[in-house]
């Protein structure tokens, strides 16, 4: 007989029992039967419970517990009073008015990082609807950045068009046309809506 070898399965076998003991120790606790026809393991047995709905929403007021935040929720509160929408029915409008205000900031944080030029870009883009050559559009980068060579020395066209791809402004077709995305024409409707200057530099 290969002792060595005898020992090291004989270890090999201790350190996988050791490392995975807790799996097995759960494997064991999930077993329904043993039989001719093999062993039976409960699938559902020590299955994760859903999240208790009452704690979570406990847990979201104390996280937002805001002396501003709860003027503000009494307001809306008194508001769907008044509206009769206090029962089930408010959540679709609830709902509704939470995704509003999540676009209406990510908008907002977007029009104090766009350039001058972009919003340009998404102008023309607007007032020609469908497919535009990629080279009609890349003029709007050409001319600031020939005017602004220090400032646009690293921002190139590429870096300046995935800008406007990773805020979902434009739709990219096959053949190299671009177009306006439904998003990037709610994202200027939005700032003609607010007041939001579309003259900006660079």
């Amino acid at each position: 007989m290969n002792w060595t070898l005898l020992a090291i399965v004989l270890v090999l076998g201790l350190s996988a029992i050791f490392m995975f003991r807790r799996n097995i120790a759960g494997l064991i606790d999930r077993i329904k039967s043993i039989g001719a026809s093999g062993v039976a393991i409960d699938p559902q047995q020590h299955a994760t419970p859903p999240p208790d709905p009452h704690a979570e929403a406990e847990a979201v007021m104390r996280l937002l517990d805001d002396p501003v935040l709860v003027d503000t929720e009494n307001a809306l509160r008194e508001e769907l009073r008044r509206r009769n929408l206090l029962g089930v029915e408010a959540v679709p409008a609830l709902i509704r008015l939470i995704a509003r205000q999540q676009i209406n900031l990510q908008f907002n944080n977007t029009y104090w990082v766009i350039t001058g030029s972009q919003l340009r870009a998404l102008q023309h883009l607007n007032t020609h609807p469908g497919p535009n050559d990629r080279t009609t559009i890349e003029f709007f980068h050409t001319e600031v950045a020939l005017q602004n060579q220090e400032a646009y020395r690293r921002f190139d066209f590429n870096a300046w068009l995935s800008f406007l791809r990773t805020q979902g402004f434009i739709l990219d077709h096959p053949d190299g046309r671009l177009e306006l995305s439904v998003r990037g024409r709610s994202f200027l409707t939005y700032l003609i809506q607010n007041g939001a200057s579309l003259d900006r530099p660079l």
